[in-house]
């Protein structure tokens, strides 16, 4: 497991922070927390609100979106160092799809709130967003 010290090298391997210097990425893992969630337990449905970006340390989280007759399709499972739900957080727009706990797991969670704020102290935040999209 990875120690609260370790979190500036975990945001360092997700592509979406990968551009920032040692100073932006410990400011940004500072407003990191750290939630649990149980096999099969809903991180997000499709339709909530965008509230926060996740940045999995341990188990595996199914990423899917309806399909015809109710059935639903897979189209990603992520694991450790894996990021997921940035772009609702980025577009502040409703989840397009939802997210499931395969296992039991870990992840980090950042808020928007706490991540515009972040954008406005260090503009390099939004220059590594650019280089994201």
């Amino acid at each position: 497991m990875i120690g609260k010290e370790g979190v500036p090298e975990l945001l360092a391997r997700a592509k979406l922070f990968g551009a920032l210097g040692a100073k932006e990425l410990s400011a940004c893992a500072a407003k990191f927390r750290e939630i649990r969630f149980v096999k099969g337990e809903m991180l997000f449905a499709r339709g909530d609100p965008g509230e926060r970006l996740y940045l999995v340390r341990e188990g595996r989280i199914r990423l899917a979106i309806g399909a015809d007759e109710g059935r639903e399709l897979s189209f990603q499972v992520v694991g450790p160092g894996d990021l997921f739900g940035e772009i609702a957080l980025l577009d502040g727009r409703p989840r397009s799809a939802e997210a499931i706990a395969l296992t039991p797991a870990v992840a980090l969670s950042l808020e928007r709130a706490d991540f515009q704020r972040l954008r406005a102290i260090h503009p390099t935040i939004s220059e590594a967003i650019i280089i994201f999209l």
